[in-house]
């Protein structure tokens, strides 16, 4: 185990396995799911817990997979400080979002598949990041920055930061 590791589960034959994030399942050679925890995050959840954990991944990856849907549809995010026609009611705290990505992939480095792998990443990122303000109470992300960062031998960090804001229709 590295020290990057985190817990996957492949979408193909569903073994959930240790392995930095957006690797390929040495078993099947499907694409993997990182489900957000370390390996001794993983080890204190029941088996119900962990059950519930990749069912989740599951439904997020056939949701980004839907084109008509977005979670910015519900979560709405922005690199400015407002909305307009919505107030800030309350601020509740710095929220990130990071994912990782093979710089170049298993396919080559060719333009059009470094904008695929960045964008599934950027993404990844984004979720996650929302996915946080919402379980703050949240409904937006306002201020939102984003940093690309080299990781290990080809991998590259991709890194979104903003404010959880609970909105409000201006009255």
């Amino acid at each position: 185990m590295g020290l990057l590791d985190v817990v996957n589960v492949c979408t193909s034959c569903k073994k959930v396995l240790v392995q930095m994030a957006g690797g390929k399942c040495p078993d099947c050679g499907g694409d993997t799911i990182s489900l957000i925890h370390t390996p001794k995050s993983w080890n204190t959840l029941t088996d119900e817990q962990k059950q519930a954990v990749i069912e989740k991944a599951f439904q997020k990856v056939q949701k980004a997979q839907d084109p008509s849907a977005s979670p910015e549809d519900e979560c709405p995010i922005t690199t400015t400080d407002s909305f307009e026609n919505k107030e800030i009611e309350k601020y509740l705290g710095t929220v990130s979002g990071t994912d990782i990505y093979l710089v170049g992939g298993v396919l080559g480095g060719g333009l059009a598949n470094q904008e695929n792998l960045f964008g599934t990443a950027f993404t990844a990122a984004k979720s996650r990041m929302l996915e946080k303000a919402r379980l703050r109470g949240g409904n937006a992300v306002v201020g939102m920055s984003l940093s690309v960062t080299p990781a290990a031998t080809n991998n590259v960090f991709v890194i979104v930061t903003g404010t959880a804001v609970k909105l409000k229709d201006k009255t």
